[in-house]
């Protein structure tokens, strides 16, 4: 007699009482509490983008939420990071230009290759 898989027997001849064991999977060493957030949606990708640049007031920063606010993919948000990276390097400077562009990389996360979430 053959026993399945994950069962023991209890030692009756006959088999009839048996238990059944299991192990959870295991969590891979890549995973992380992270991998498992909701996606974005492109509305909040979009807004999350506006919000980096919110204390700036000028013709070209109206312009430019105007162009995210267009954006029907994703992807043409993430093609607007260096447009907003370099409105706020010349009104504020580079390197808090590179921080919040940096802060918004978890937005694309599930929409992106990893290997195109490269920081500044």
């Amino acid at each position: 007699m053959t026993q399945p898989v994950g069962f023991e027997s209890s030692g009756n001849s006959r088999g009839h009482s048996k238990s059944f064991s299991f192990s959870l999977p295991r969590r891979s060493s890549k995973s992380s509490p992270d991998t498992h957030k909701p996606k974005m949606s492109v509305s909040q990708v979009k807004l999350q983008l506006e919000l980096s640049f919110q204390d700036m007031q000028s013709h070209e920063a109206d312009h430019l939420r105007h162009r995210i606010r267009s954006a029907r993919e994703v992807k043409d948000v993430w093609m607007l990071r260096s447009d907003v990276h370099q409105l706020i390097s010349r009104q504020i400077s580079q390197h808090v230009a590179a921080e919040r562009i940096n802060a918004l990389l978890h937005c694309f996360e599930q929409w992106l290759p990893e290997k195109t979430l490269l920081r500044i």
